[in-house]
């Protein structure tokens, strides 16, 4: 436990951070700590390894990336931290938070992730930039193609996990490629390896049971609720045939001023949901796995600068993306798991914001709704629509019409994109 006076620290300065960092602060207007912030710096800088629970929003890359250049403007050499996360995505995102708290140092930050060139990023870690952030499997690579980049790494002080509980999950498809970029690092006692989530997984405990609770506290700075007083849950209960209509009336009708991410389970869905709105006259973007990276952050890009209202996307975005502007959160179709639910949902109502979690259930889902419900110790609301089976029925020609010519340029849409090859559509669903 840290003393209650950096626990209830109102300043940068009172958590042991140097002027030039507190400066940096508030020049991006970063003036006042948050929770895990005043949690997880002085213990960083006190030289401990952590765990750190706090929901995306909430500040927790500054909560390692401040003390982590701290103590660089100290010793600067590279690599001096690598930061490891599931996603392209937030890895870019990490990247550009870094590069902007280190600028009164010229740190150098070298974003290393898949779906780009593979050339420059080996050229970078021959430079040997100050800190790398990474997915797992890019980086794996490159250690494994050239065995000489490994002696950049020999030194390294920092190990972070950002969105640990996924990495760390059994079959995630991380673990071969994490034991590799572990082989390349100093042993655990040479460095601290901090582990930050926004849930505590057994995984993530279990990691911390091996290095013991005085070694690595942890750090939660999670509300005992999963989710935020400031977030409504409602549904709508639909025969299947309709769903596109009542998607229809959801984002054009009901919605139609909110920011809003769509949440499918499938690449097909997700193209489909994104054409067929785009046919509707919504502006919107799509965002999924199988897009290259120039794609994906271009689809990101629009809807970050509020150049598209909707985003489309599957599970790739559901986790870590602080996208601060999101009003309503949709589920075109529900994630496998409760869990996932809340990772979804935690895309709006963000750092005090209010926020909707809208999920279209038919009867299929009512097993998951009940134990989403049961999991959270909360009632779903049941969102309603006035007049509701006129005001659909209205919608349906319009409807069926834009699914028609979105399932006819479906294929095409994705060919033209290089994303899939003809026989690879037919496994999309």
């Amino acid at each position: 436990m840290l003393p209650s006076s950096r626990r209830d620290a109102k300043t940068f300065k009172d958590l042991g951070l140097s002027q030039w960092v507190v400066d940096v602060c508030s020049s991006l207007e970063i003036t006042k700590p948050t929770l895990i912030q005043r949690l997880a710096i002085p213990a960083i800088l006190d030289g401990k390894n952590v765990v750190g629970a706090s929901k995306t929003g909430s500040g927790k890359t500054a909560a390692f990336a401040l003390p982590i250049l701290q103590k660089l403007s100290k010793d600067p050499f590279g690599v001096f931290a690598v930061i490891l996360t599931p996603v392209r995505e937030l890895a870019v995102q990490i990247t550009e938070q870094f590069e902007a708290l280190s600028k009164p140092i010229d740190g150098q930050i070298s974003c290393v992730v898949g779906g780009t060139s593979l050339l420059p990023q080996i050229n970078q870690i021959h430079d040997r930039p100050h800190i790398v952030v990474a997915t797992p499997g890019r980086l794996a690579e490159i250690l494994n193609g050239d065995s000489s980049l490994v002696d950049a790494f020999a030194h390294t002080e920092f190990l972070v996990l950002d969105e640990a509980d996924r990495l760390l999950v059994s079959g995630s498809g991380f673990e071969s490629s994490i034991a590799d970029i572990m082989r390349a690092l100093p042993g655990k006692a040479r460095r601290q390896t901090l582990l930050f989530t926004a849930t505590l997984s057994d995984n993530v405990m279990a990691l911390q049971d091996r290095y013991g609770e005085d070694s690595m506290p942890l750090l939660d700075a999670n509300p005992s609720s999963d989710l935020p007083t400031n977030l409504r849950l409602r549904y709508v209960f639909i025969p299947a045939m309709v769903k596109m209509a009542y998607l229809n009336y959801l984002v054009c009708q009901k919605c139609s001023e909110d920011s809003m991410i769509i949440f499918t389970a499938t690449l097909r869905s997700c193209q489909l949901v994104a054409s067929t709105l785009e046919k509707l006259g919504v502006s919107v973007a799509a965002l999924h796995s199988l897009q290259d990276q120039r794609r994906r952050t271009a689809s990101l890009g629009k809807f970050r600068n509020a150049k598209v209202r909707v985003l489309v996307a599957t599970d790739v975005a559901s986790r870590g993306l602080d996208i601060p502007q999101v009003g309503v959160v949709l589920n075109y179709e529900l994630p496998t798991s409760p869990d996932d639910f809340v990772h979804r949902a935690g895309r709006t109502a963000r750092a005090g914001r209010k926020g909707d979690a809208v999920s279209i259930v038919t009867e299929g889902d009512v097993k998951l709704v009940k134990s989403v419900e049961e999991r959270m110790g909360v009632t779903m609301e049941k969102l309603e629509i006035e007049d509701e089976d006129a005001t659909i029925l209205k919608l349906l020609t319009k409807t069926s019409k834009a699914v028609q010519e979105a399932e006819l340029m479906l294929f095409e849409v994705l060919y033209d994109s290089g994303v899939v090859s003809g026989c690879d559509f037919f496994i999309l669903e």
